[in-house]
């Protein structure tokens, strides 16, 4: 059944159903055979998604403090990345635990073949050093807990659209909290480092999804 009618100055087209409720309503199985749907912003969307997170289904893990290069695979058109900052230092026993470090997520538009310089931050190491920023190009960074040399580290931070704070370290000679998802005695990602321990933060990491 085609049906075309006009409701209150809006043309409407019903297949299947003589009541449309939309600008087309369809009754029944839609199917596309080639060209795929594309979407108001611009997206076209050829293949359904076959499970991962978000619909997004390959991952990428770097998770070693350091610089690397990215580039995005061809075709795709939009990614997820999430960072988390290298976990603060502490000093010698009887020191304070260190932050955690922030973690961020968000999703961003990109090119095919756009190359993203990324960061991994590394643990801050014992006697009043940070834990490092953790960054994805320009488009997403979270930073590293603060040391507990004087007094227990804050947590980094990010400005992601989905963010968590790194808790904040122990007090004097207690265990530090954990960063994003990390742990202590320092667990990547982000853990702080141990209170009273002279030891250092766990390195950051940053996962890219496509």
């Amino acid at each position: 059944t085609l049906t075309m009618g006009n409701q209150n100055g809006a043309t409407r087209v019903g297949i299947g159903t003589i009541n449309p409720t939309s600008k087309l309503t369809v009754a029944g199985r839609i199917e596309t055979t080639s060209g795929g749907v594309k979407f108001p912003d611009g997206t076209v969307q050829t293949t359904a998604a076959s499970g991962g997170i978000y619909g997004f289904s390959n991952m990428k893990v770097f998770e070693t403090a350091g610089s690397y290069n990215w580039t995005v695979p061809q075709g795709v058109t939009k990614i997820m990345v999430e960072v988390w900052g290298g976990g603060g230092g502490t000093g010698s026993y009887g020191a304070n635990g260190g932050g955690g470090g922030g973690y961020g997520k968000e999703i961003f538009s990109v090119n095919s073949g756009a190359v993203y310089a990324g960061i991994v931050g590394d643990g801050g190491i014992i006697n009043q050093f940070n834990g490092k920023t953790s960054s994805f190009g320009n488009l997403i960074s979270a930073t590293g807990g603060i040391n507990g040399t004087f007094q227990p580290g804050a947590g980094g931070t990010s400005g992601a659209a989905f963010n968590i704070s790194g808790q904040s370290g122990g007090i004097g000679g207690g265990n530090s909290a954990n960063g994003g998802f990390g742990g202590y005695p320092p667990v990547a990602p982000g853990g702080g480092a141990r209170g009273g321990s002279s030891g250092q933060g766990a390195p950051g990491r940053m996962v890219v999804w496509w």
